[in-house]
């Protein structure tokens, strides 16, 4: 976990402790109930460590204030020579984005869910009724919550813009985005969400989509939308958005 301090506000209010999971990207407030950290022994700053004194070492019930001696001590003690120690750190290259290559996963990607979408519906549906004609709405819709993440993410200087869009803001859209479907596809009942990951491996996308069990709706008059899109950043890194819908006729 990584953290990251935000001033209070004009009212002289306390600082906000935000806590930064390193494998996944996502910010936690310190005092959420769904923070995965359970507790709290050393914390790590660019020129000293502090040992966790307190009776608790739970984020949501410890102080956070480093200057505190009765609730966190100092390896380097003030007038204390700090060591010189030698980085081990290898340099790190940045690479840039290959924006070629996100489109080529994104084509995977949509090729591959559809193929298992015919799959995991066999044999109970001998036909997959996919609306190839909504794959690039879908796509469109797909790039304004991407950008709404990397708007969100470069104004708070956080990951947590992707995490927001994916939950909050990312429903906000879907919301919006299943109403104007709606409105073109009279007579259709329609569903669907989008879905955004970092992309580590082809499998780990099917398998998240395949969690939804969205495939598992029993009409065979189900029709199906799966649109994917893939942006590229520095260093390999890919945000995956993939959008599922579902068309059932109308009542």
């Amino acid at each position: 976990m990584q953290r990251q301090l935000t001033a209070g506000g004009a009212s002289g209010g306390p600082e906000q402790v935000l806590l930064i999971e390193a494998a996944t990207g996502r910010v936690y407030d310190a005092s959420d109930s769904q923070l995965p950290l359970v507790s709290v022994g050393l914390v790590a700053t660019a020129k000293n460590m502090y040992a966790n004194v307190q009776r608790s070492g739970s984020p949501r019930d410890m102080t956070w204030a480093l200057d505190d001696l009765t609730a966190w001590q100092p390896f380097i003690k003030p007038g204390q020579q700090r060591m010189k120690l030698r980085c081990v750190q290898p340099e790190i290259v940045y690479t840039p984005p290959l924006s070629y290559e996100a489109a080529r996963l994104a084509k995977s990607f949509e090729d591959t869910l559809v193929a298992c979408f015919r799959r995991w519906r066999r044999p109970r549906y001998r036909r997959l009724h996919h609306r190839y004609d909504l794959v690039e709405p879908l796509r469109l819709r797909l790039d304004e919550l991407e950008a709404r993440a990397a708007a969100t993410g470069a104004a708070m200087g956080l990951a947590e813009g992707w995490s927001a869009a994916g939950a909050g803001a990312g429903r906000d859209l879907s919301a919006q985005h299943l109403d104007d479907l709606h409105h073109r596809l009279v007579g259709r009942r329609v569903s669907g969400f989008p879905i955004n990951f970092t992309f580590t491996d082809l499998p780990g996308v099917v398998e998240a989509v395949r969690a939804t069990e969205a495939h598992t709706v029993d009409d065979e008059r189900a029709e199906f939308a799966i649109a994917a899109r893939a942006y590229a950043y520095p260093c390999a890194v890919v945000s995956v958005w993939i959008y599922v819908l579902v068309l059932l006729p109308g009542r």
